[in-house]
């Protein structure tokens, strides 16, 4: 989704853009086609050499000036294959997993984010960093929409639950399991995911449960988001959307590219940690719910804290402006 929401900046600087995408892109094709930007298949591993000199051949045929990568298997001999191309190349990164860089730049938009992660021996003479909240591109339902106003939890409360697009673990159940057992009113709308394999089993689940909502996805998270007292989410990039709507929410760590998060967020206050999905049991779960629903102050800090962050972060063209070469 951060790649859309930097394909959306990059058109508003008159630009246009092409997608090189190896795996199923599902409801996303939708979303790049009304863009209009242009969607190539690339029939080869992701992240293998054949990848590489496909894209290559890709950026040239479409005159590309600047090439973006983001996933975990831009290996450092994948980003070679670009150098020398023309192209102003940009790695998109989480965790500096990889050996070295050679973009141009190298991207961390994570609030954990720090310069120790990326020593001089990992990355090229010329590349630059661009660290932190300031360069998160946020889809601009989530940046545009005016602060939601917080009312006090009066009949019930309204619990948002997005875990992500597939949840191979099955963690939304254990959700549902604790939100059945929690001891106060609510009325919870889950998001399971368009990739989720377990959806008919959860449909059973919630069958008898008027006070859950069940939905495969939605186009319009934002308005799920600012509609909800409280949420319960993965540590991925929904996290920062629900920092944009002030959102005070749960983190169920579900891969383990998302533990640095989790715990910076909990460590300043925007959220709280449940841990790892696997030890985070329905129990687990249910205490958390109740001990944010029932603490209006708690509530009312992580809010305060996700205002502090809102205000200085998030602008969806910083980024694209930067790269392009204008005045952010």
């Amino acid at each position: 989704m951060r790649c859309l929401a930097m394909a959306r900046s990059v058109i508003r600087s008159k630009r246009q853009v092409s997608f090189a995408i190896a795996t199923d892109a599902g409801p996303l094709h939708e979303r790049l086609a009304a863009l209009g930007c242009e969607v190539t298949k690339v029939p080869h591993v992701p992240g293998s050499m054949e990848d590489a000199i496909y894209t290559a051949k890709i950026a040239k045929d479409r005159k590309a000036s600047h090439l973006l990568l983001d996933g975990y298997h831009f290996s450092a001999d994948y980003q070679s294959i670009f150098v020398g191309k023309g192209l102003r190349t940009l790695f998109v990164d989480d965790n500096s997993e990889q050996q070295f860089y050679h973009t141009d730049y190298v991207v961390n938009p994570n609030s954990y984010a720090d310069k120790r992660l990326y020593p001089s021996k990992k990355l090229a003479s010329h590349t630059q960093l661009l660290l932190g909240l300031k360069y998160c591109s946020l889809r601009d339902e989530f940046v545009g929409m005016p602060p939601k106003s917080h009312t006090p939890i009066k009949d019930f409360a309204r619990v948002l639950v997005t875990l992500g697009g597939g949840d191979p673990d099955n963690n939304v159940l254990k959700v549902i399991q604790a939100l059945q057992s929690v001891n106060l009113p609510i009325e919870a709308t889950i998001v399971a995911g368009p990739h989720n394999p377990h959806y008919e089993g959860l449909l059973k689940a919630v069958r008898q449960d008027r006070s859950i909502v069940l939905i495969q996805q939605t186009d319009d998270m934002a308005s799920l988001m600012a509609h909800a007292h409280i949420a319960i989410s993965a540590g991925g990039g929904t996290a920062y959307e629900l920092i944009a709507m002030l959102t005070p929410f749960l983190v169920i760590v579900t891969a383990e590219n998302q533990r640095a998060f989790a715990e910076d967020a909990h460590a300043k206050g925007m959220a709280l940690n449940l841990g790892w999905h696997e030890q985070a049991t329905p129990a687990d779960i249910r205490k958390g719910v109740e001990s944010l629903l029932a603490n209006s102050q708690l509530r009312s800090n992580i809010i305060h804290k996700q205002k502090s962050i809102r205000d200085t972060a998030f602008d969806p063209d910083w980024l694209a402006r930067l790269i392009l070469g204008e005045t952010p």
